[in-house]
């Protein structure tokens, strides 16, 4: 391509050196040459190539869900979710009320319960399961049952009141080898210690 200069020239137009280096800039900054205009063409060109392409694969997308209701997907889907967010709800329930069983059955035998099942059907259950401060409460519902319904809990078994023999008193009182003395001195043998 000719410099615009080189054409003015060829014209017969003269020109100054600050004519010229005015020219030559508006020229560059407005102007594109050939070349730069076929590299823009060329972009261009490929980019309309590129949402052509994007265009079809969208219709093609589009055609697969011909005849679905989109209301009715969503409709599943937030049937879907509740129903995760329901078995959640169940599955934590579950272990919650596991772990309370397992804790009621442990204070059951600590309280020498004779019938757990029947001790935790004497219980507000659902409120154990809601305590903020299951323990405490736990013991304060089984000292209570215990109170009112001690048919159920095996009686404490109370030790001795008095010591040492119980039948027959030979007299030697506290002296655990007293009975042993007494029936070597029967039999005539010495009592004496060795």
């Amino acid at each position: 391509m000719k410099n615009i200069i080189e054409i003015l020239k060829e014209s017969n137009i003269e020109l100054t050196k600050e004519q010229e280096d005015s020219i030559t800039k508006l020229v560059n900054d407005n102007y594109k040459t050939i070349a730069e205009f076929d590299k823009q063409k060329e972009k261009l060109s490929l980019a309309e190539n590129n949402a052509k392409d994007i265009q079809t694969k969208f219709d093609d997308f589009k055609k697969s869900y011909d005849g679905v209701d989109v209301e009715e997907l969503r409709n599943k889907i937030n049937t879907l979710t509740n129903d995760i967010d329901t078995q959640k709800t169940t599955y934590e329930t579950q272990i919650s009320k596991m772990n309370l069983d397992s804790v009621l059955s442990a204070k059951a035998k600590e309280y020498g319960c004779k019938d757990f099942d029947l001790a935790k059907s004497q219980f507000n259950y659902d409120d154990l399961l809601k305590s903020k401060d299951q323990t405490n409460d736990i013991d304060k519902a089984f000292k209570t049952l215990k109170e009112n319904k001690p048919i159920l809990f095996e009686e404490e078994q109370k030790g001795p009141t008095a010591t040492g023999n119980i039948v027959g008193s030979s007299g030697q009182g506290e002296n655990p080898n007293a009975e042993d003395l007494l029936l070597r001195q029967a039999m005539g043998l010495t009592t004496e210690k060795k």
